[in-house]
């Protein structure tokens, strides 16, 4: 949901790279060209603070067999939101709901398997303004280990 004093940018529509073929006149290849350059921009923005984790799912900007440019800032985008969640309320809802459901089973890998999906769905949370309360984040966590001995203390 936007800001309620949220006032749109009409030229900030996203858009698509214009087609060119072979036939296309040199307006049409420059209009091209500085679609793409604009783009360049947004996906520099987009890249250019990343870390390691993030930087190993970014997309090919270019194709290494044509040299032509494929991704565009847009893919960049929603590969990143797939990978680590779109950062407003309604996909944060939807983690912190599938957090404080998650139980962790019995099996030998189990609460390895249960602190990975934790820290996978605190690293979608982080930075955003939805996140949990420290409190709540521990109370879900540790309510939801299983109920033997080695975890009797976490829960005193």
């Amino acid at each position: 949901m936007p800001h309620p004093n949220f006032v749109p940018d009409p030229m900030s529509h996203p858009t698509f790279p214009p087609a060119v073929t072979s036939a296309s006149s040199p307006e049409d290849l420059s209009r091209c060209d500085s679609w793409w350059r604009a783009d360049g921009v947004v996906w520099h923005i987009l890249q250019s603070r990343l870390g390691p984790g993030p930087q190993a799912v970014v997309p090919p900007r270019c194709d290494m067999f044509i040299g032509a440019l494929t991704s565009t800032s847009r893919t960049l985008y929603e590969v990143l939101v797939a990978h680590y969640g779109g950062g407003d309320h309604g996909t944060a809802s939807i983690i912190k709901d599938k957090l404080r459901n998650l139980v962790c089973g019995h099996g030998k890998d189990a609460v390895t398997a249960y602190i990975t999906e934790w820290r996978a769905g605190l690293r979608r949370l982080d930075g955003t303004h939805w996140g949990f309360t420290p409190f709540d984040c521990i109370r879900a966590f540790v309510d939801h280990l299983p109920l033997t001995l080695a975890f009797h203390n976490l829960r005193e």
